[in-house]
C-alpha cells in the first residue's frame, strides 16, 4: 500500500499531510505547484489554496536568512467556518 501511495504522491495526485498523517487528493495534479492546506482542528476538513505569493516571500525571507528552502509545504490549523460557528458544547458531570 505504501509503494502506491508514494507512487501516487511523486505523481502529484496526492498530497501527504504531516499533521494528520494522511493522505489527500491534489485538486492541481496537472500544474506543479507547492501546496498549502487549511486544516480544520475539529472535523478535520482540509482545503488545499494557492500559495505562490506566500511560497515567494518564505523563499525570500529564508534565503535571506541563510537557508534556501527546497519544497515548500504549509499546513495551517485552524477551524472551518462552519466548526468556528457551531456552539460550543459543554458537558456537565453530576
Amino acid at each position: 500500500m505504501y509503494r502506491a501511495l508514494e507512487f501516487l504522491v511523486q505523481a502529484g495526485l496526492v498530497h501527504r499531510l504531516d499533521a494528520l498523517n494522511a493522505f489527500v487528493g491534489c485538486p492541481y495534479p496537472e500544474a506543479e505547484h507547492e501546496p498549502h492546506f487549511l486544516i480544520c482542528q475539529q472535523c478535520k476538513h482540509v482545503v488545499e489554496m494557492a500559495g505562490s505569493r506566500l511560497t515567494h516571500t518564505l523563499r525570500r525571507q529564508a534565503r535571506a536568512l541563510g537557508f534556501p528552502l527546497g519544497h515548500c509545504s504549509i499546513e495551517i490549523k485552524t477551524l472551518c467556518a462552519r466548526c468556528a460557528a457551531a456552539p460550543e458544547i459543554k458537558l456537565v458531570t453530576p
